[in-house]
């Protein structure tokens, strides 16, 4: 196998351990730490901000110094931010622990460039198994992460949780020395090609699915992003269910979101993106609907675990519809104006995630998720027959 395609993989397992750890504790330390409870998601939508505000950046230095350069500039700046959260849970300090959040960001988007350097490693018409293997990796981090965040709470006297962060800085540093060994399969010549390439728009191969790939993206994102922020504080704190009770049901939601990876690749190759497309919106819509009824922890469970299978779907085959719509030499700007879109989405979602919540209640949030989910049905309804199927 590809030595670059393993890397990845393994550098993936342990970066997106931030994500999780960071979604499972931001809610309810931002609770603790914030001056109301409407501010409770601000540490996550820091991150998602972080992440969002980091593409561009992320995407320069690697186009100025390679993918191997920006990998690991992204894991030196996300142990910064796991020392900076560590010591923010220590003098109780919530701006500098939602600023720490926001460097962990940084790394975020660096994270998401692993998909595009997958596809740069293999032929095209293997880009999206090689994107889904990448993505395997969030299974992984998917239990690390939740066991970071709960087994070493207790390890320093400088506050609760405090160690799950240390411990995160530890496993971020491992990551960084793997990635020492990806390399860069870009030229230098090439470089300079597409620093001098312009006609953005009118060079793409396909605009309409340029900008299709984008919406289902960004609605995978989004919609995931306003459920799944909102969920520890109503679990945890709504309805008192533990700690550990809602770090199950971020983790198996979190798993959902990746296992897919092991077969969506073959599945897009075998049924074409459109259905995999149109899959990944009817579990969407079943998540949020069964979030409207009453449920209890199974409920939560099944809640969660339907949202991260649909986004799977869903962002997997917007991913492999974006890499067929532009050209090689455009592949820095398609995706750094891919992310930036998508995840400005996200950080959105998870900004108004909390504020929705404490307002208007669980229910006005699956209300307002409905609403998106039935906006890009319609627009992949009018639009099914201009998709490039691969």
């Amino acid at each position: 196998m590809n030595k670059n395609l393993i890397v990845l993989f393994i550098a993936q397992s342990l970066g997106m351990c931030s994500g999780p750890v960071v979604i499972l504790l931001g809610g309810i330390l931002g609770a603790q730490l914030a001056s109301s409870s409407e501010l409770a998601t601000l540490p996550v939508a820091f991150m998602i901000v972080g992440t969002v505000l980091s593409i561009t950046p992320a995407t320069m230095i690697m186009k100025r110094f390679g993918r191997r350069a920006g990998f690991i500039v992204g894991s030196l700046v996300a142990i910064v931010g796991c020392f900076a959260a560590a010591y923010a849970i220590y003098i109780a300090h919530f701006p500098l622990f939602c600023l720490a959040t926001g460097l962990i960001g940084f790394n975020m988007a660096v994270i998401q460039q692993y998909r595009f350097a997958a596809v740069e490693n293999v032929a095209a018409e293997r880009s999206s198994r090689a994107i889904s293997l990448v993505m395997c990796g969030g299974i992984l981090a998917a239990y690390i992460g939740p066991e970071l965040a709960t087994g070493s709470q207790g390890w320093l006297d400088y506050g609760l949780y405090s160690g799950s962060f240390v411990s995160l800085a530890v496993v971020m540093a491992i990551a960084g020395i793997v990635l020492l060994f990806y390399t860069d399969t870009v030229t230098m010549e090439h470089t300079q090609a597409e620093t001098q390439s312009d006609g953005f728009w009118s060079q793409l191969l396909s605009p309409v699915t340029f900008v299709l790939a984008i919406a289902s993206s960004a609605v995978a994102f989004g919609v995931m992003s306003l459920v799944m922020t909102a969920t520890p504080v109503h679990m945890h704190l709504g309805h008192h269910f533990s700690v550990g009770e809602t770090a199950w049901v971020i983790q198996s939601h979190i798993m959902a979101m990746y296992i897919p990876s092991l077969f969506s690749g073959y599945l897009i190759g075998k049924f074409g993106i459109r259905n995999i497309l149109a899959s990944g919106i009817t579990l969407l819509f079943c998540a949020v609907l069964m979030a409207m009824t009453q449920i209890g922890l199974n409920g939560y469970w099944w809640v969660l675990v339907l949202l991260g299978v649909g986004w799977n779907f869903l962002f997997t085959a917007g991913t492999t519809m974006l890499t067929g719509s532009y050209r090689s030499d455009q592949r820095y700007q398609a995706q750094a104006t891919h992310d930036f879109t998508v995840f400005g989405f996200q950080a959105s979602a998870a900004l108004l995630s909390g504020v929705i919540l404490y307002q208007f209640g669980w229910f006005n949030i699956q209300l307002i998720s409905v609403a998106v989910l039935a906006v890009l049905t319609v627009v992949f309804l009018v639009n099914r027959k201009k998709l490039m199927v691969e």
